[in-house]
């Protein structure tokens, strides 16, 4: 997927309920809703570390996301949906009764 930030990609799928952060907030853990039918969840076998991959089907959904635009992007580059940097349903609505 070209331009994405790969460095935002866990953040944008805890954001959108897939991934969820461990109790002490170290580490991404997959969702039981999504376990085993689009992340999965291996060890590396040299350092013994735990890492997310994706399925086939988490796969298309990486590319369903990619397409509607709700992947973090880098600066300069413009996803399919036309954004570039973060996609406008990561800013947390604006409180206040002031909104108009």
């Amino acid at each position: 997927m070209p331009g994405v930030d790969v460095r935002a990609i866990k953040t944008d799928l805890g954001r959108l309920n897939l991934l969820r952060r461990s109790h002490y907030r170290t580490r991404w853990r997959v969702r039981q809703a999504t376990a085993k039918l689009l992340f999965e969840e291996r060890v590396w076998d040299g350092t013994g570390k735990m890492d997310i991959f994706p399925t086939e089907a988490g796969k298309a959904k990486l590319w369903e996301l990619y397409e509607a635009g709700e992947l973090t992007m880098k600066s300069g580059h413009f996803s399919p949906a036309g954004h570039t940097g973060r996609p406008r349903s990561a800013d947390t609505p604006q409180r206040g009764f002031l909104n108009l």
